[in-house]
């Protein structure tokens, strides 16, 4: 979806217009619910811990770390050739995804509020 599409971005979410014309809202607090959920898989737990090298307490502690993060989505800031950013797509189900033409018009429109608000973004870049 084009960051055009975007009418309103507040503390609570994000006001948009989908491609049916339809006014959408995207809620942070699901989206990091849906992050959260992630924590309960046990394969993802296990894959965390050996990725990182963790102990069961260093596991825990890191876990305890990323929650407090409150990540709502995941950003990209690369353009071709290397990816197809600069985007960033949402915890949602299914995830939305908003492309923008620039770097700095996905920070100006987006990014900041989102910031400002005390919700975070994953830096895929």
């Amino acid at each position: 979806m084009d960051g055009t599409n975007i009418r309103e971005v507040t503390s609570k979410g994000i006001t948009y217009v989908d491609d049916d014309g339809q006014e959408q809202f995207i809620d942070f607090e699901a989206c990091y619910q849906n992050y959260l959920k992630r924590f309960e898989d046990p394969h993802f737990r296990e894959r965390l811990r050996q990725l990182n090298k963790l102990n069961v307490i260093g596991l825990r502690i890191t876990i305890k770390r990323l929650k407090a993060w409150r990540e709502v989505g995941a950003r990209n800031v690369l353009g071709p050739p290397w990816d197809n950013g600069p985007y960033i797509e949402f915890h949602t189900e299914p995830p939305i995804r908003f492309q923008f033409e620039t770097r700095e018009d996905m920070y100006d429109l987006l990014l900041d509020t989102v910031r400002k608000a005390g919700w975070q973004t994953f830096d895929l870049s």
